[in-house]
């Protein structure tokens, strides 16, 4: 039998943990509102006032992950192994079915040495999901799920990244592969060509579709550029998604775009008429009339993630907050928009962008 030790605000999840469970396990509440102030000397007490005439049942003792002292005073005090459980009771489902296997500490909480098997755990949910066509195909039927090339995006699935290969054009092709197969390594789910602002390379964007697209595989290869050319030349030449239409652009490149099948992200601008919305008031509304206008297209909202030293972060992330409540059909959040002007840990403002807005997003 295993002891599991806890205090009365963790009980119920832990007992529902120990339920989960295929080991035998007794969940104690020892005599504390917060299972991480308790000590050893408080554990052997609690111990010897309810377990004193189970000793000879009890195989292994687990205290919480979270109390300051290790716990050799306690397996010395009773002759019976006890080590610290996870820091998180979310956790000792996993910690107990991998007892046997796992090397636990009398100082290092659990869920420290099962962090590769929760992420082994965590992938293969993944794969499973992903690999389920018919499940797939179920929640594509959805209005707010939609193919991006293969690769299915909105409410129902994972998140998605999109990585931009800046400046395509002016790049070598050895040096195009290079960043795409960074990326790709990386975890990117889909590569993006971006190109540049004012120019019109729209004669080069065959090769670098040809060039990237045996790179790529099969994830989905789109296009960053407002130049209705150029979003003509990508689209005719097998692009998955262009990036972006605009009220400014979408009249002369949408019906190609209706007639290919290739969706689009939305911009709630009109770059060419010299018009950027700040408000989130405003920005909610341009997009709703473009959405209307691109009706029959499959889109994806952008209401434009502004930089950190702008005024308008707070009121960019408001917008679309503000958007979603009336539209639940993809969004797209360039997170780039903000790490590339911050001179800061990039791992960690990912993170907090990313739970910023991480349910129904392709993130850049």
């Amino acid at each position: 039998m295993i002891l599991i030790i806890t205090g009365h605000l963790a009980y119920p999840l832990v007992k529902e943990m120990a339920d989960k469970s295929k080991k035998e396990a007794v969940v104690h509440i020892a005599e504390t509102q917060v299972a991480a102030f308790l000590t050893p000397a408080q554990i052997i007490k609690e111990i010897h006032e309810h377990f004193e005439d189970r000793l000879d049942d009890i195989d292994l003792i687990l205290v919480p992950g979270l109390i300051r002292k290790d716990t050799f005073l306690i397996a010395e005090e009773f002759n019976i192994p006890c080590y610290k459980a996870s820091t998180d009771a979310a956790d000792l489902a996993m910690v107990l079915d991998l007892v046997d296997d796992l090397e636990l500490s009398q100082s290092t909480p659990a869920d420290k040495l099962v962090i590769e098997e929760k992420k082994k755990q965590a992938l293969k949910f993944i794969e499973d999901f992903e690999n389920d066509m018919e499940k797939r195909d179920e929640l594509l039927k959805k209005e707010n799920n939609i193919l991006v090339g293969n690769l299915p995006v909105g409410e129902d699935f994972p998140m998605r990244v999109l990585s931009e290969i800046a400046s395509a054009p002016i790049l070598s092709k050895e040096d195009l592969i290079k960043k795409a197969e960074f990326f790709i390594a990386s975890g990117a789910d889909m590569i993006d060509i971006g190109m540049i602002a004012g120019e019109d390379r729209s004669d080069e964007i065959p090769d670098l579709i040809d060039t990237l697209r045996p790179i790529v595989g099969d994830r989905p290869l789109t296009i960053d550029t407002l130049n209705p050319k150029e979003i003509e030349a990508a689209v005719n030449h097998g692009i998955d998604m262009v990036l972006s239409l605009d009220n400014g652009n979408y009249e002369e490149v949408l019906p190609l775009l209706k007639e290919k099948n290739v969706p689009a992200v939305l911009l709630p601008t009109n770059y060419s008429g010299g018009y950027v919305p700040h408000s989130p008031e405003d920005r909610v509304a341009s997009m709703q009339k473009l959405v209307e206008a691109c009706d029959g297209l499959e889109v994806i909202c952008d209401l434009i993630l502004d930089p950190v030293n702008s005024a308008s972060l707070v009121y960019s992330i408001i917008a679309f907050h503000d958007y979603h409540e009336i539209d639940k059909r993809p969004m797209f959040f360039g997170i780039g928009n903000v790490i590339e002007l911050m001179d800061t840990d990039s791992v960690g403002a990912n993170a907090v962008l990313a739970g910023t807005w991480c349910k129904h997003t392709l993130h850049s």
